[in-house]
C-alpha cells in the first residue's frame, strides 16, 4: 500500500498488511502527517485493486 498526499506526491508511510480469508487489512502509521486529504493505493500483485480517500484532523 503507498499513501499519496493531494497533489500525487508519495509520502512514504509505513503500513502494516493483516489479512485472513474474507479478512484483509492495512494499518497505516499517519503520527508524521500533516492535516490534510491524502489516497491510499492498494495493489495487489502488482496491479492496483482499489484507492481510498482519508483525512487527517488534529
Amino acid at each position: 500500500m503507498k499513501v499519496f498526499n493531494a497533489i500525487g506526491a508519495d509520502m512514504g508511510v509505513p503500513s502494516v498488511y493483516e489479512g485472513s480469508k474474507g479478512d484483509n487489512r492495512y494499518t497505516i502509521d499517519i503520527r508524521h502527517l500533516p492535516q490534510g486529504i491524502y489516497f491510499a493505493r492498494i495493489l495487489m500483485d502488482g496491479a492496483l485493486t482499489s484507492t481510498r480517500r482519508f483525512m487527517v484532523a488534529r
